[in-house]
């Protein structure tokens, strides 16, 4: 896995003293019952770490709880507008390694005997 954190809504269950309804998290990475299982393949996507994230027993403490809880589904729907920034990211990063291969490749490149790029 990529990220350190990562941002989860779950369902929260009523309980003594609480109402329920979906909460916005953030969980760490390494905690237990985290796993990350079969890395999805997408055609011409490979720029982004993906997968089914499973969550068991996950103990997730009070603190790490992002806003107020939330009764519906649409309540959250701010989420979808964040998603849109994850393709523009993606294309800077895939930018940013073409040019490192791109100076790597020139640097090592020559034509009739001379470097084509200083080093």
């Amino acid at each position: 896995m990529v990220a350190d954190l990562l941002f989860v809504m779950a369902q929260v269950p009523k309980s003594e003293g609480h109402t329920g309804g979906i909460t916005a998290f953030v969980v760490e990475a390494v905690a237990k019952g985290v796993t990350v299982e079969n890395r999805n393949a997408f055609m011409g996507l490979r720029g982004i770490e993906n997968g089914v994230t499973r969550f068991y027993r996950v103990r997730v403490p009070a603190g790490h709880r992002i806003g107020p809880r939330r009764r519906r589904s649409e309540d959250c729907s701010y989420h979808p507008q964040h998603r849109r920034l994850s393709l523009p990211a993606m294309c800077v990063g895939a930018g940013k390694w073409c040019l490192k291969i791109a100076r790597a490749w020139s640097a090592a490149r020559e034509q009739w005997g001379k470097p084509i790029a200083p080093a």
